[in-house]
């Protein structure tokens, strides 16, 4: 998991994740991870995210998107000054995540994943998600719900990202090293 300050995100194995959403090599080709964060369609891909944005997000349920960077090495590296917390999963819930990742994409014509443009740094891109933004859904909301589908002890209704960052660190830690979702044996 990973602490962008107000805003958390999931990195996975970016072969885990083809495995699922197999459309999205098209997109990234190449990269060890892939990190994805869901968040406010108009705040998120603002190229001046202001108050005003901020407030209709936060007061209106309003559309959402996933932003999908490929990390070349491990989040720890890629994110060297970032809070990169490791989680160890069984097996099982690993591909619950997985599948709830792949169900948050729209996909208005039933296979690919709807295409909005280029993202915010790297290489990365915007898509059409699921679910609408609002004050009790935010970005970190939809980390904890995916986190919660591995079967990690989490609060859905978690909003902030120091809430999801105190309940991981609060959590089991990993038995085997790793900086992503992973699986135990």
């Amino acid at each position: 998991m990973v602490n962008h300050g107000w805003h958390t995100g999931i990195a996975v194995r970016r072969r885990d994740l083809l495995a699922v959403i197999p459309e999205l090599v098209r997109d990234f080709p190449d990269g060890a991870y892939l990190e994805l964060g869901w968040g406010d369609d108009g705040f998120y891909r603002a190229d001046r995210a202001g108050l005003g944005l901020a407030l209709r997000a936060i007061l209106w349920p309003t559309a959402s998107v996933l932003h999908v960077v490929a990390l070349p090495s491990a989040p720890q590296d890629y994110y060297p000054d970032g809070e990169v917390v490791a989680l160890t999963v069984p097996r099982a819930g690993y591909e619950k995540l997985l599948t709830f990742m792949g169900k948050s994409f729209q996909r208005p014509t039933g296979k690919e994943p709807e295409r909005l443009g280029r993202g915010l740094y790297g290489k990365s891109r915007f898509f059409g998600a699921m679910g609408n933004f609002h004050a009790f859904n935010t970005c970190n909301t939809w980390v904890a719900r995916s986190i919660k589908e591995t079967g990690f002890p989490m609060a859905s209704a978690t909003i902030t990202a120091g809430g999801v960052m105190a309940q991981l660190r609060s959590g089991e830690k990993p038995t085997l090293p790793c900086y992503s979702v992973g699986w135990k044996e």
